[in-house]
């Protein structure tokens, strides 16, 4: 898989990014359906924000660095106010009410916090990966948010997971399951495999993959 994306990532990251676009007006076309409206919308936005993030990277080769790097800042805000929103995306999956979904809202402004700290604190520095000019987090940047970048990116899958085994039990709905599964997955596959350098594309791979599982359970799913 490493040479297919050194060969092909320009056009993988294209790819990605119109899935995340059309996956996200999809979502929000399925607004008008009965039920999960808050769902489907936290989703279409993660969609629309994950979208941004492949996009910039797509057309880092075209812009001179300074353009770049002030769009790249934006990258790592909409990731960090964006990735927490799957605790509370999780929550009204599984039709949490009450004090579980005021729980799940806590936790996701509080990572949101976090994952703002992260955005503007991060020393950006340029790089280039598989024939993509794009701005990055450098060795300059502290620890704890390096952490806290850890944290978002693997933590936030499991609420996703949970959610998905319950919706299994409830429902036999598989979509959520495998939307946190991919996530999950790609996003450890890069390190696991030796192929750290080219985490950020397998990152994307299982990011485009669970929002597509994601649009599925929103047109299959059923509220209680």
């Amino acid at each position: 898989m490493r040479d297919f994306i050194l060969s092909y990532a320009p056009v993988i990251v294209w790819v990605i990014a119109v899935v995340e676009l059309l996956t996200g007006i999809l979502l929000l076309t399925l607004l008008k359906n009965k039920g999960f409206k808050q769902m489907r919308l936290l989703m279409a936005l993660l969609c629309f924000g994950l979208f941004y993030d492949a996009f910039i990277i797509a057309i880092g080769n075209f812009l001179p660095l300074e353009p770049l790097k002030f769009l790249s800042r934006f990258r790592f805000v909409a990731s960090g106010l964006l990735i927490p929103t799957l605790f509370t995306t999780s929550a009204y999956s599984v039709s949490f009410k009450g004090k579980k979904l005021k729980a799940a809202g806590i936790i996701t402004v509080v990572l949101m916090i976090m994952g703002l700290a992260y955005a503007f604190v991060t020393d950006l520095e340029v790089e280039n990966a598989a024939g993509l000019v794009r701005y990055a987090s450098s060795d300059l940047t502290p620890k704890w948010a390096k952490g806290i970048n850890g944290l978002l990116t693997a933590g936030s899958a499991v609420p996703v997971l949970i959610a998905g085994v319950m919706l299994i039990v409830r429902q036999k709905n598989f979509f959520m399951l495998l939307a946190g599964l991919f996530m999950f997955i790609f996003s450890a596959i890069g390190p696991a495999t030796g192929n750290a350098d080219l985490m950020v594309f397998f990152s994307m791979f299982g990011e485009a993959l669970m929002v597509i599982f994601f649009a599925l359970f929103a047109a299959t799913g059923k509220e209680k």
